[in-house]
């Protein structure tokens, strides 16, 4: 079924930053402020997706995830 979604969804994901899972992540860098995205983890993975503001206003959508990754979340 289609629904029509009001509003951007960035507007619920953490801010690089300044909120969520994001507050200690690229802090002090250009991406600060400029990235909405979500974490996430399990055993030895780690993954975050979402949404980041160009300097001339365009959004793109991103995913990385990383497999095999023993360091801390």
């Amino acid at each position: 079924m289609y629904r029509r979604i009001i509003g951007r969804p960035s507007a619920t994901l953490p801010v690089a930053g300044f909120s969520g899972t994001l507050k200690n992540r690229l802090v002090g860098t250009a991406a600060a402020g400029k990235v909405h995205a979500k974490t996430g983890s399990m055993s030895n993975v780690r993954a975050l997706s979402g949404y980041v503001t160009r300097e001339g206003g365009d959004r793109l959508a991103f995913a990385a995830i990383a497999n095999n990754f023993p360091g801390p979340g």
